[in-house]
């Protein structure tokens, strides 16, 4: 597929994980738009998109820098990440895009904090 860039606001998806490996096998897809859905209001919302679709430029009409990148690598292989309702440490990283990302330690096991 050379679908490049994907507009999705608004459509009410609920499961992040499971529309993150749907768009994986879109190696083209450089622009995508997500706004409005529900699992946006996640904390592993931007980074786990950005970590699971690294070929993207443009997530929610903000422009994917090095660093912003950076920040979240590692997150897609944090087991059940996308499931977490709330999850607090002492250190918040916050990206330049506008983003609030509530940091997890990727060596912990993510299923005992929920």
């Amino acid at each position: 597929p050379q679908l490049v860039t994907l507009e999705l606001n608004d459509c009410e998806f609920q499961d992040q994980q499971a529309l993150l490996n749907a768009l994986s096998s879109l190696p083209s897809l450089k622009m995508l738009m997500l706004k409005g859905n529900p699992f946006t209001l996640a904390p592993s919302y931007p980074g786990l998109a950005v970590d699971c679709l690294p070929q993207l430029a443009c997530l929610d009409t903000l422009w994917l820098f090095p660093k912003e990148r950076s920040r979240f690598r590692g997150l897609a292989s944090v087991r059940g990440i996308a499931n977490l309702s709330f999850y607090l440490c002492e250190d918040t990283t916050f990206c330049d895009a506008g983003y609030i990302f509530i940091c997890a330690d990727v060596t912990m096991d993510v299923a005992s904090v929920t």
